[in-house]
Parts: structure tokens; sequence; C-alpha cells
């Protein structure tokens, strides 16, 4: 063998291993597993605020200064993905599973611009405790700051994103070297939203606990109060007597709570006059009152409210039937507001009567019917 021939084959050799050690920067990159890019806008031509969660495995070890994930959008799309150009804002997720991409997090986007320039988002972790784990399942969210990010300007599916994960020794950026790679797809709709309508049904419970309450016997002039079991007291009862009224509605203009007085009329709205009535001879009426005035000695006969509980929303007490000694009403035949809401209403209150006696009042049974309406302001 003729020594120029040697010279000739040692540098096609030499030539030959550098070919291939170049080449195998690329063929031997690892592959990417579990790799997607959730976004939180797929409707076309989103100018801004387009999170991306993205879920990636890398197939390699990574220990650089800065550990590089970036993604490379389609060529047709430049400015689009990346509306502006800027710092991005990235964040540790654990969706599906996944462990916060560790280290301390930064993110830029870059825009492409003509051919063979694409839209890029790099997402790089730095700092103390930064490496990435072969076969570790990492997560990280990107949003806007001062880059903003977009959606392409045109419905399309199987938008192809390539992936290369690699390292930079100064700077979150381009990868100075490729370690693993990979590619997902996404797809952009005209119209990602679907409209959802309900109709929900007015709503209106009104209840009475006790339909029967009493003052009991009268065996002096001292005034008395209603009690559930119809004996009466001389002192006002404790709450939850003599009756309790709840209403519940969705109604959301609120509720009122109003009543009137039988007396002695027909129990017909606005027939006769309110009060405690004794129909046998001789009749008499112990006429409606401020429950407030009620007073021991004299004829009076009021009722009034007291202990609203409120579950949901606010039940008021009407200024004439708070028994406050302030602008109290005496109850008519008419119908007049006891208590009212003015939004949706969950609530109880309770109901009682007042009444008091003169030295000269007949003997004999005497009775009030009060009617009840609960009303929802639809």
């Amino acid at each position: 063998m003729s020594k120029k021939f040697l010279k000739i084959s040692l540098v096609i050799l030499v030539f030959t291993l550098i070919i291939v050690g170049v080449a195998g920067k690329f063929v031997f990159a690892a592959t990417l597993t579990t790799i997607y890019d959730r976004l939180s806008d797929v409707q076309a031509d989103t100018s801004s605020g387009v999170n991306h969660y993205i879920v990636f495995t890398p197939a390699s070890n990574h220990s650089g200064t800065y550990n590089v994930l970036k993604l490379q959008f389609p060529d047709a799309d430049d400015g689009k993905w990346c509306r502006t150009a800027g710092a991005l804002s990235a964040t540790t997720i654990t969706e599906d599973s996944s462990t916060g991409l560790p280290g301390t997090l930064s993110a830029t986007c870059t825009q492409g611009s003509g051919s063979s320039s694409y839209d890029t988002i790099y997402v790089c972790s730095g700092g103390a405790s930064n490496s990435w784990s072969a076969g570790t399942k990492y997560g990280v969210k990107v949003s806007d700051s001062t880059g903003v990010l977009g959606t392409a300007a045109t419905a399309a599916n199987n938008i192809k994103v390539s992936v290369i994960t690699g390292t930079n020794n100064s700077a979150c950026g381009e990868p100075s070297t490729t370690i693993d790679s990979g590619n997902y797809a996404l797809s952009i709709l005209n119209d990602s939203t679907v409209g959802v309508s309900a109709t929900i049904d007015p709503m209106l419970t009104f209840s009475i606990s006790d339909l029967s309450i009493g003052f009991g016997t009268f065996s002096s002039t001292a005034k008395r109060y209603t009690t559930g079991n119809e004996q009466g007291s001389t002192s006002e009862p404790a709450n939850g007597e003599a009756t309790v009224l709840s209403i519940l509605t969705n109604a959301p203009n609120g509720a009122t709570i109003s009543i009137r007085s039988k007396g002695n009329g027909s129990g017909i709205e606005g027939n006769g006059s309110a009060g405690l009535y004794k129909s046998s001879s001789p009749t008499n009426l112990i006429a409606a009152a401020p429950s407030s005035s009620v007073t021991s000695g004299s004829e009076g006969y009021g009722v009034y409210l007291k202990n609203v509980t409120n579950n949901t929303g606010t039940l008021s007490i009407d200024e004439g039937f708070d028994n406050d000694n302030s602008s109290d009403l005496a109850i008519s035949t008419t119908n007049q507001t006891l208590a009212s809401a003015s939004a949706e209403v969950d609530a109880t209150v309770d109901l009682l009567g007042v009444a008091a006696i003169s030295s000269t009042t007949p003997a004999g049974s005497y009775s009030d019917v009060l009617t009840l309406t609960g009303t929802g302001k639809f």
C-alpha cells in the first residue's frame, strides 16, 4: 500500500467520523414522552390570555445551569402564538399527577418573521435544585406577562408543535445543547364555546307552625299574651311562641308577609272592624290597637312579630308590627304588611297576640281569625 493511498484513506476516515459524530447529536437525541399542552382557550384568533398547561416526561437527565423546554409553532403562524414578544409567567402545576417543574422558573416568547422563523416559547428552570430526572413527569403553566400569548388566526386540526429540551449555560433561551425532542398536535376551532341555558321555576314556600293560638282565660284586667297551647300567659312567651311563620322563596325581588283580622266582619277583606269579637248577645268587640299601646285595665288587642331568624337573605319586621312603641299599628280587616324582604329569602319569625280588658268588659267567649299571606315578588 502506497503512502499516498494511506494518507487519503486516513483523511476519508477522519471526515467520516466527524460526519457520524455530528449526525450523532440528532440520531441519538432521546424522545420525550407523555407530552401535551392544554390550552385555556382553543378558539381561533384569540389575542391574549391563552394559558398553556404543559406536561412532559424527559427521557434523559438534565443538569444544566438553565434547563430549557422549547416549543416551536408552525411557520405559517408568525406573530399569532406569541402576540407580544417578551417575558412570560411560569408557575408549577401538578396536573395529570405531574411533578411541578423544579428550580427557579422563567419563560419568554419570541415571534417568527418570514420563512423558517417561528413563534417560540421557552420555559427554563435555573438556580438551586433545578435538575430534571429522566422518567419524571413534569408540569408547568405558562401565561401572559410582558409577553402575550394567543392562538392561530385560522381554525385547523393537527397543528404540529415541535418540542426540544436542552441546556444553556448563560440564559433562558435557545438551548446550546439539545438533549430530548418530540412533538404534539393542537386543534383550533372557529368557535370553541358551547352556550348553556337553564330555566329555574319560581318557588315560594310559606307555612304557619300553629293554626290555633289563644290568650286563655282573663281572670283579672292584667294584659295577656297568646301561646301555642291556647292557655295564654301574663308575660311574653319565649321564642318560638305563639306561632312561627316561615317563608322561603327564590323571588329576586323578595317577599312579603301580610295579615288581616276578621273581627266582627265576615272574613272578606275590608268587611267589619278588626278585634276580638264576642258574637253572642250582648255582642262586644275588643277593638284592635297597636301592640305597644295595650295596657292592663283597658280594652285593647294587638299583634306583633319578634325573633327573626334569617337563614338566607334578610326578612325585616315592618315598623308597624315590631312592638317598639314607635309608629306601631293596629291590625285591620284589610291586608297590612307584617314583614318583608328585598331579595331571595329563607327566614322564620314569631307571631304573637297581646290583649287586655277593663273591669266592665262583658264576660263570654271572644275570638278572631287572622288571615296571613306569604307573597313572592318575582
